[in-house]
């Protein structure tokens, strides 16, 4: 696989990396040390993974809430206020609800 970091990799680029370093380590002909640095990248990588996940299902989950217009994704972290004076999840801006 290319220098990349495993930030910079694609969802598909992450996990086909994650599969072949599993592959690896099935065979079990690596010696330890090399075992446990497999083991530590492929960590890594999952990790990722599962970060990108979180955040695709976060984007969902605030497209589905959409009100049926556009369909503007959104970052889930955004601190959004509407006119109405709530935030993007429904809640009074000043803090109450």
């Amino acid at each position: 696989m290319s220098g990349k970091k495993n930030e910079e990799l694609s969802f598909e680029e992450s996990m086909t990396r994650l599969e072949e370093l599993v592959g690896i380590m099935e065979e079990g002909k690596l010696p330890l040390e090399d075992m446990i640095r497999q083991y530590e990248a492929a960590h890594k990588l999952a990790n990722t993974c599962r970060e990108k996940l979180s955040a695709m299902r976060k984007k969902i989950e605030l497209l589905t809430k959409d009100d049926g217009g556009e369909g503007v994704w959104r970052d889930a972290a955004a601190e959004e206020t509407h006119a109405d004076g709530q935030d993007f999840f429904g809640f009074d801006a000043g803090g109450k609800n």
